[in-house]
């Protein structure tokens, strides 16, 4: 018997397994994709001198720790927000009840027409919000919703990022268990060419159909107007997709909350500054205080794992790379969420100088009370 380490590529992603393999024992099963990143690749590292040990997988992980009272209230939740890329949920619904449409009499959902038909729609969503509601309302970007809906004739990045981030998969190409739709277990990779729904989904299908409605929209209010944002969705719409995202994603919930509590009650005249939010909860790492938000899938805190980054890099200053890389990562995550509080109309952006500066619609105060007694 021998032992293979087995190593994530990316060098911001410590996730390593040693597989030990032994003459008729079963082949242990790996994926290409990193699981603890899911982005890397993961090669074989290295191969140890035979040993006894039993042919299984070992994986060391640390456990989250549960939120403590030192973060004081609406401070509540773990890791598993939405990343950077996951930025808005409309092309998400929009693809489960397409998903929904191309199911066969069994269930399954071919990858090869999921992708024809997703193009073609994404495209035409794209087209009508950009061409008929956008531009002529002097829309910029960071508050179009189009841009959730990359067209098939633009350059193949924003087209593959949504794929890859949000179902998790590519062209004639299914990545498992990657993608917001399979890790909030909306859908399930049954086979290398064909996914199924999940009860779980039923939430989202139940709602009026996003193509259909996002084609046929003319001529919004405006929620805000400097910079413009439409109203892209009327509120009860809005609160029920809302209300679906809170139902399978309760860490996105309760980052949703806490950041609707700071901006109410830490205002300028205004409004939040969403510029200071990183850094401030990065110093708090950096002095000891990390929240389980910001801590690694293997267990580890973020910011101890950029510190020792730092020094096998040989960094001058690993703690200050560590800051930036922990700032860095904050801001995606709190950038990806303003984009989905800005979709649903929950907040009004502020644009002063290069500053950003948020508050909280009538709506977004709706919702901060009805949940209050929930985050408290």
């Amino acid at each position: 018997m021998i032992t293979v380490t087995v190593q994530c590529n990316s060098s911001d992603c410590e996730w390593k397994v040693e597989v030990p393999l032994m003459v008729q024992a079963p082949y242990p099963s790996l994926g290409t994709v990193c699981p603890g990143c899911q982005q890397g690749m993961l090669l074989v590292h290295g191969i140890q001198q035979p040993s006894i040990t039993r042919a299984e997988l070992v994986v060391e992980s640390t456990p989250i720790p549960e939120p403590s009272d030192q973060f004081g209230p609406f401070y509540t939740g773990g890791p598993e927000v939405f990343t950077a890329f996951q930025n808005r949920i409309s092309p998400a619904i929009m693809i489960l009840q397409l998903m929904e449409d191309l199911a066969n009499d069994e269930g399954k959902v071919s990858i090869h027409s999921l992708y024809e038909q997703y193009t073609k729609t994404s495209g035409l969503i794209y087209k009508h919000l950009h061409d008929r509601v956008e531009l002529p309302m002097k829309v910029k970007r960071g508050q179009r919703l189009s841009d959730g809906f990359p067209p098939l004739n633009t350059k193949p990045d924003p087209l593959r990022i949504v794929l890859r981030n949000v179902i998790g998969m590519e062209k004639g190409r299914i990545f498992y268990n990657r993608g917001l739709l399979q890790n909030l277990e909306l859908i399930r990779a049954i086979d290398d060419n064909h996914f199924e729904l999940t009860e779980r989904a039923n939430v989202f299908l139940s709602l009026p159909n996003i193509q259909h409605y996002l084609i046929s929209l003319e001529n919004p209010s405006v929620l805000s107007s400097r910079p413009i944002l439409p109203e892209y969705y009327p509120e009860e719409f809005a609160l029920k997709i809302l209300g679906g995202i809170f139902s399978v994603a309760p860490d996105q919930q309760d980052w949703c909350l806490h950041i609707m509590q700071t901006m109410s009650g830490n205002t300028t005249k205004n409004g939040w500054n969403s510029n200071q939010y990183a850094a401030e909860e990065t110093d708090q790492a950096a002095n000891g205080t990390i929240h389980p938000r910001w801590i690694h899938a293997n267990g580890t805190p973020l910011y101890t794992k950029y510190l020792d980054q730092g020094k096998r890099q040989g960094n001058h200053n690993p703690e200050g790379h560590a800051r930036r890389r922990l700032e860095n990562h904050i801001n995606g995550k709190l950038g990806s969420l303003l984009s989905l509080m800005k979709e649903l109309g929950l907040v009004h952006p502020i644009a002063v100088g290069n500053s950003k500066y948020y508050e909280l619609s009538s709506r977004g105060r709706k919702v901060l009370a009805d949940h209050t007694e929930v985050i408290e």
